[in-house]
């Protein structure tokens, strides 16, 4: 695998992390996630160690989120929610869920990874 592909996909899932927790920030309507770059199913395409870049790249993403106006407390409670995950457990998360909801894979992961977190993390 490239380097370059693993940065690009290291830099989408920071991206969609930081988007959804700071559109969360600036409105008690619920988050729009806008399309991102994956489907589900391309998701699934992707190598073990293509999904981990990915993952990563999402839950780094989340934690710089207050940079883009996120509230503190909500990247805290993401933070606290998964503390003790390795990454290859945090990818396990996305990777069950994706597989358990083939209904989702032709939604874009950007959406499907919200939902996933959305079901291991409360978010207020």
């Amino acid at each position: 695998m490239n380097n370059l592909r693993l940065v690009t996909l290291f830099y989408f899932g920071m991206t969609l992390g930081t988007t959804c927790l700071a559109q969360q920030a600036k409105t008690n309507n619920p988050v729009v996630v806008l399309a991102g770059f994956y489907t589900g199913q391309q998701y699934l395409d992707l190598s073990s160690s293509e999904r981990e870049v990915y993952a990563s790249g999402l839950f780094d993403g989340l934690m710089a989120a207050g940079w883009l106006g996120a509230k503190e407390k909500s990247v805290a409670q993401i933070h606290d929610c998964i503390p003790d995950l390795t990454s290859h457990q945090f990818v396990a998360v996305l990777d069950k869920y994706v597989r358990d909801h083939p209904e989702r894979w032709s939604v874009h992961m950007s959406v499907v990874a919200t939902e996933a977190l959305s079901k291991v993390c409360t978010i207020k």
